[in-house]
């Protein structure tokens, strides 16, 4: 099993100071036990043998709601990315591996939501309660910045930002987006170092949302068709 960051901030949390021993201690089992992507596969028997104690799933999911996300015979611990990484990136082997997880399972949504509720949490630690609310969640859930960290070429940033302030405006746009970026760093085109300008790219970054790598894309690479790829020397 692989080190992984716990917080020791959790006994100061009222939530976890008012579980039993038990549940403290199935809380801290599926942290421990959960993949990588925080995904644990829910098997009972084994925490009960573990703990000591049998574990009544029922009781676990009424009280850990919010904390977990349940499907299939799964559950996925919502902040557990967020803390063990912070913001995922697609130019990262090991962010790459949990995206490709969260994808094939069906959660990136889940897990794009959860990042957002994070980040809103972590703001209002430090906000001013005299500014308007509504501005500061605007600017939390739709960080040009924080997505613009990720793209490997920033040429031509300023129009990126009006870019991006006209096509992003709802949540599923930046649910959209992040996964657009996620499909763009993840082609052979941009491995192979062809990267768009990124005044280019947040232009159209909505042809990437459903984008599927296919031999014929990376034959483009070869036979110097540009239209929806461009060198990184070129500017459009």
């Amino acid at each position: 099993m692989a080190n992984r960051f716990t917080d020791s901030r959790k006994w100061d949390d009222p939530w976890f100071r008012k579980l039993s021993p038990k549940y403290k201690t199935f809380w801290i089992f599926i942290l421990d036990k959960c993949n990588h992507a925080g995904i644990w596969k829910t098997d009972f028997e084994s925490a009960g043998f573990h703990i000591g104690e049998p574990i009544d799933p029922n009781e676990s999911k009424k009280l850990f709601k919010n904390r977990i996300h349940e499907f299939k015979d799964k559950w996925f611990i919502v902040k557990f990315i967020f803390f063990q990484y912070g913001e995922l990136s697609g130019i990262n082997r090991v962010h790459n591996s949990v995206i490709s997880i969260l994808k094939k399972e069906g959660l990136y949504k889940v897990y794009i939501r959860s990042i957002l509720g994070c980040k809103d949490k972590d703001k209002d630690k430090d906000k001013d309660k005299d500014k308007d609310k509504d501005k500061d969640k605007h600017k939390v859930c739709f960080d040009f910045q924080s997505i613009l960290k990720k793209y490997p070429n920033r040429d031509g940033s300023k129009i990126a930002l009006k870019h991006f302030n006209a096509t992003v405006k709802t949540e599923q746009d930046w649910i959209n987006i992040n996964k657009a970026l996620d499909n763009y760093l993840q082609c052979e085109k941009v491995k192979n170092g062809y990267v768009k300008n990124a005044s280019t790219w947040f232009n159209n970054w909505k042809d990437w949302v459903d984008y599927i790598e296919t031999s014929k894309n990376t034959t483009n690479l070869q036979s110097g068709d540009s239209n929806k790829y461009d060198h990184l020397s070129k500017e459009e």
